[in-house]
């Protein structure tokens, strides 16, 4: 684990990494149906990973219940993720209450922010920032899973550019950022499953890594970059 700083600033804790390359992915919402190809590609990422941030809804709570996913085939791919340096924020798929503490992660969060390459990149799943339905109302967890079905759905039909129609939740997210973090801070985001870099406002979304596209960000010296490979 690398060694920690906890900083002033709304005392969220800061990692130093000592310039350390970043893997950052989220939204893969595992389920108990284990996907061959999904395991495959995120293990091969994984592989050559140093460092690797679960940016929430990396498990699937409102499908399953945590012993269901964690006694299914997936857990070959969380013994993978414990065996390396890996950060885990919850997501509103995902909440604290849900995963058992430690079963993938060295270090678990609502929030945090790392350094490397001296630049400091600060962590949320983005629920919070950009609150959907779900996360405004109580509703039933199969109702709930209806959105995500008719996403899965509209992709197969459409392909990713359906995922565009959730760029204004990045719009939201990049609003907090202006007003809640220093400048030359980056926000770095999942949630919206609209996978976005933007230099200029020093802002990215990870994407998400479902429906056969496996979008993730690296983080090195050159800076930050959006991935993608299929599955």
């Amino acid at each position: 684990m690398p060694r920690m700083h906890i900083m002033h600033f709304k005392e969220t804790p800061i990692v130093d990494l000592d310039d350390k390359k970043v893997l950052v992915i989220s939204d893969i919402h595992l389920n108990s149906r284990f996907d061959p190809g999904k395991a495959d590609a995120l293990n091969r990422l994984i592989d050559q990973a140093e460092v690797i941030v679960l940016n929430g809804d990396i498990v699937d709570g409102y499908r399953n219940d945590w012993p269901d996913i964690a006694g299914s085939e997936w857990k070959k791919l969380f013994i993978t993720l414990k065996n390396k340096t890996t950060f885990y924020l919850f997501g509103n798929h995902d909440p604290e209450s849900f995963v058992q503490e430690g079963t993938f992660s060295s270090f678990q969060s609502n929030k945090f922010a790392l350094k490397t390459f001296g630049q400091v990149y600060y962590f949320e799943h983005g629920d919070r920032l950009a609150p959907t339905v779900d996360k405004r109302l109580v509703i039933p967890r199969k109702i709930r899973n209806l959105g995500n079905v008719f996403e899965g759905i509209m992709v197969k039909i459409i392909g990713k550019k359906y995922l565009k129609i959730y760029a204004k939740g990045n719009r939201k997210m990049l609003n907090w950022k202006k007003t809640n973090l220093p400048k030359d801070y980056w926000l770095i985001c999942g949630h919206t499953h609209c996978q976005e870099v933007n230099e200029n406002a020093k802002f990215a979304d990870s994407g998400l890594f479902n429906w056969g596209y496996g979008q993730y960000l690296l983080i090195n010296r050159s800076g930050i970059q959006a991935k993608e490979i299929a599955y």
